[in-house]
């Protein structure tokens, strides 16, 4: 699931873009953890809905790692999930990045439409 040196080497990274001045924001994934569906009878916004918990756990992750290593991060998330993450507003992500914090952000919006649901 994962692979703690490979978030800590992004950690790295992005200490070292920020160290030059940098701001930096991460748009994230889940693929790791959670990909489509087990079954083609699963319902396709349940297992989107698993998608969007995947991506909030590495989130998370990364959040860690990177106040390990003195880096402030927020998460920003495209659903509300207080006080796991604040929820996304493009002013307030512009915000945390001018007070020198890295924006990990999650804002996944893709949603199946009824008719793709019932498709699904």
């Amino acid at each position: 699931m994962f692979d703690a040196q490979r978030v800590d080497a992004a950690a790295e990274m992005i200490l070292k873009l920020q160290a030059r001045g940098i701001q930096v924001g991460v748009v994230i994934g889940g693929g790791n953890i959670w990909r489509g569906r087990f079954t083609k009878e699963m319902n396709g916004a349940n297992a989107d809905q698993m998608g969007m918990l995947a991506t909030i756990i590495n989130s998370l992750a990364l959040q860690s790692a990177l106040e390990d290593n003195g880096v402030k991060a927020k998460v920003l998330t495209s659903i509300r999930m207080e006080p796991i993450g604040e929820y996304y507003s493009k002013a307030r992500a512009i915000e945390y990045l001018e007070a020198g914090y890295v924006d990990v952000s999650y804002t996944h919006l893709t949603l199946p439409t009824k008719k793709e649901e019932k498709n699904t």
